[in-house]
């Protein structure tokens, strides 16, 4: 039962990436002529995979910049802990109530966001760079499907294999890392297309609006994520039942960055493409 419940995580947090990017490869191949062989489509969809694994690659760097970077200035074990096993988890300080606590927690929290900031960078270098094929719509769904695949293969393949697999008895850890993956897999394709918006020189009268954009999904959403999670619902539910509800204002969260992503990438599509 448990290798069961391990293969179902697995597949509900790696097979959604691969199903998003397959329905969102390159649009030309929906106006391509019949007479295209079938060894033209498959080298083209191998030059497109290309993105993903870019994709990867650079998120892979980004990690070590991050991880090396966090030990040196947030000498914080919890904190590296979470950040190596890619869980979900609450402050377990009980005074955290505490004026001068609250104040260390938001300083730390702030380090963390800055440090975190360094994945605009990443993002914004490959997705301006050569290296990419395809569309823009091919570039932007294949470094952001790429990014959380990073994510999941470093971050999540190894507490999957942990909580879902090694333990005897069934964990619903599994299953919210897996629905996390799923959450964050919208959130990196938002941040993609915010980044690529804000680089294009056609839309250079919109630059502040997406880096308004960009400044409130990457500083202000995580912060107030981690003060809801840690001081509200930690001190109203339990464990638990925080995590489910955490997951759930996530989710809402993430599908509204997708839908005003999505809609200024259309927008972008019919004046600009």
């Amino acid at each position: 039962m448990t290798l069961f419940h391990f293969f179902t995580n697995f597949l509900l947090t790696f097979l959604s990436p691969y199903i998003v990017y397959i329905s969102k490869r390159d649009i030309n191949n929906n106006s391509s002529s019949s007479s295209n062989t079938t060894t033209s489509t498959t080298k083209t969809e191998e030059r497109n995979f290309r993105n993903v694994f870019l994709g990867i690659l650079t998120y892979g760097v980004t990690l070590f910049v991050k991880i090396f970077l966090i030990t040196i200035f947030i000498q914080n074990e919890e904190n590296n802990e979470n950040l190596m096993t890619g869980t979900i988890s609450f402050s377990s300080n009980k005074s955290l109530q505490n004026s001068l606590q609250n104040l260390t927690f938001y300083i730390i929290e702030i380090f963390k966001i800055l440090i975190n900031s360094i994945d605009l960078i990443g993002i914004y270098l490959l997705i301006n760079s050569k290296s990419l094929n395809g569309n823009f719509i091919t570039q932007i769904f294949g470094v952001a499907i790429g990014w959380n695949l990073g994510d999941c293969i470093l971050q999540r393949l190894l507490p999957l294999w942990i909580i879902s697999y090694r333990n005897v008895i069934f964990n619903w850890k599994g299953l919210q890392l897996s629905i996390f993956s799923n959450i964050y897999l919208f959130e990196c394709i938002s941040c993609v297309i915010f980044i690529f918006l804000f680089s294009r020189k056609k839309l250079f009268e919109k630059k502040q609006f997406y880096f308004i954009l960009l400044f409130i999904y990457s500083f202000i959403y995580p912060l107030v994520l981690e003060v809801f999670k840690n001081l509200f619902l930690n001190s109203i539910f339990g464990n638990v039942d925080s995590i489910w509800v955490y997951l759930v204002v996530r989710g809402v969260c993430g599908f509204i960055f997708y839908w005003i992503a999505s809609n200024q990438l259309e927008q972008y599509g019919k004046k600009y493409v």
